[in-house]
């Protein structure tokens, strides 16, 4: 009678060690891994499948290099798990800096944010998928977005950005911290011989009148030469949005420098205080450069090494600031990354 009680128990441990490992193997589908939170920022739940969601296209790249058995790769489920890893940290990154802007009150004009974030979207529609709906989506979807993903994303990109302004807005360069990055007799000395540039571009698109466009280079260099400052006249007329606003400057060019052919040719021929005519480059547009003399670099230079200082402090900063929310408002569950 004993050994088959003993046999019953035997047999019901084992039925519910065999259901209970069922119901674990259950819990593992890919729906239910997909469901997995894998952080939490503040409230907000952040899951595997949206994780994996955001990288599809670097799944995707697994699947087509190892085949549907990915996940049976030693090779390739430790480069999925490194990026999936990447890609968490930029979602988090993004919400703690969602929630700051929300918890700090800052005002944000999103009419601004909605008519910039249009403004990308039909520009990447034209550069990517050159007027074609269809191409464009491919495209996105090689990267891993919708057309609805992207436009968020791209939202969301801009409003971190007001956040990194807020946060940054009130730092300031001394003129002490200055005078350890740039001094002028140093500058003086070892740059003497080398090309400081400024330039204006008026670009020719594909889908643009090149007559109209040489019309404007035209009054534009027809002004320096009645007397308009260069750097002002790069202020008005140049479309590269890169140093238009700060009067055109390039900075020191060689001929070792990357730059376009026609470009680079026709700086290295200038004499300080020189400017070059129009110079028609066909991958940009037009082109007038302007070489300086070594004292009229030195204001430019000084400006530049003031913006890299000043974008060092406002970097760490923003690094501060985030180190702190994330140990304030993040808790992560990595293990459900990967199992």
């Amino acid at each position: 009678m004993k050994n088959i009680k003993k046999l019953v128990t035997a047999v019901m441990l084992g039925t519910m060690i065999i259901s209970v490992s069922a119901c674990g193997i259950a819990e593992k589908t890919p729906a239910a891994k997909a469901k997995q939170v894998v952080a939490k920022v503040g409230e907000k739940k952040i899951t595997r499948g949206e994780v994996d969601t955001a990288m599809q296209s670097y799944i995707d790249e697994a699947k087509a290099k190892y085949g549907e058995k990915y996940e049976t790769s030693k090779e390739a489920m430790k480069s999925i798990n490194a990026q999936r890893e990447a890609q968490l940290k930029n979602m988090v990154d993004t919400e703690l800096m969602l929630q700051y802007i929300e918890d700090n009150n800052l005002e944000i004009n999103m009419d601004e944010i909605n008519s910039e974030t249009d403004k990308e979207i039909e520009k990447m529609k034209t550069d990517y998928g050159q007027g074609d709906e269809q191409k464009y989506i491919d495209v996105l979807k090689n990267a891993g977005f919708t057309p609805e993903s992207f436009k968020e994303y791209t939202k969301n990109r801009k409003l971190t950005d007001k956040a990194k302004e807020a946060i940054g807005k009130d730092i300031t360069v001394s003129d002490e911290e200055l005078a350890t990055s740039f001094n002028e007799e140093t500058f003086k000395t070892e740059k003497a011989n080398i090309k400081h540039v400024q330039y204006i571009l008026i670009k020719n698109d594909a889908n643009e009148d090149k007559a109209k466009n040489k019309e404007i280079a035209d009054a534009a260099l027809a002004e320096i030469k009645g007397g308009l400052s260069f750097a002002d006249a790069a202020k008005k007329y140049s479309e590269d949005s890169s140093t238009s606003q700060t009067g055109g400057y390039l900075g020191e060019v060689t001929d070792q420098s990357q730059l376009v052919e026609g470009f680079l040719k026709a700086a290295l021929a200038l004499n300080p205080g020189q400017v070059s005519e129009i110079i028609d480059e066909p991958t940009y547009g037009f082109f007038i450069i302007k070489a300086l003399p070594i004292e009229e670099a030195i204001p430019f230079e000084k400006e530049k090494s003031k913006a890299s200082l000043l974008q060092e402090k406002q970097s760490s900063k923003y690094t501060e600031v985030l180190e702190q929310l994330r140990s304030d408002k993040v808790k992560e569950y990595k293990s459900n990354l990967t199992n």
